[in-house]
C-alpha cells in the first residue's frame, strides 16, 4: 500500500478486509480431484504430481478412495 494512503482506523479496517478476502484460497473440494484426467501430453510424474497437489489441498480426504481415483484417471482424454 502507498505510504499515508489510510487516513483512518475505519480506512485501515477496510484496507485489511478487502486484502484479507482477496488473499483467501477458493476451498478445494473433492469433486476437483475427482475430476481430475491424465492429459495426453503429460507423463505419468506430471499427473502423480498434479494429483497429489490437489490432494493435499483437499482437507478430510479418504486415501484409500482417492488411490483408486488417481488410478482410474490414468486413461486420457482422447483415448
Amino acid at each position: 500500500m502507498p505510504a499515508q494512503s489510510i487516513s483512518s482506523f475505519d480506512s485501515l479496517c477496510d484496507a485489511f478486509m478487502a486484502r484479507s478476502v482477496t488473499s483467501n484460497k477458493h476451498k478445494m473440494e473433492i469433486d476437483s480431484l475427482l475430476t481430475l484426467r491424465k492429459r495426453s501430453d503429460e507423463t505419468l510424474r506430471q499427473y502423480a504430481s498434479r494429483y497429489w497437489e490437489l490432494f493435499n489441498e483437499i482437507e478430510g480426504c479418504d486415501r484409500v478412495i482417492l488411490a483408486r481415483g488417481f488410478k482410474l484417471r490414468l486413461t486420457t482424454q482422447d483415448e
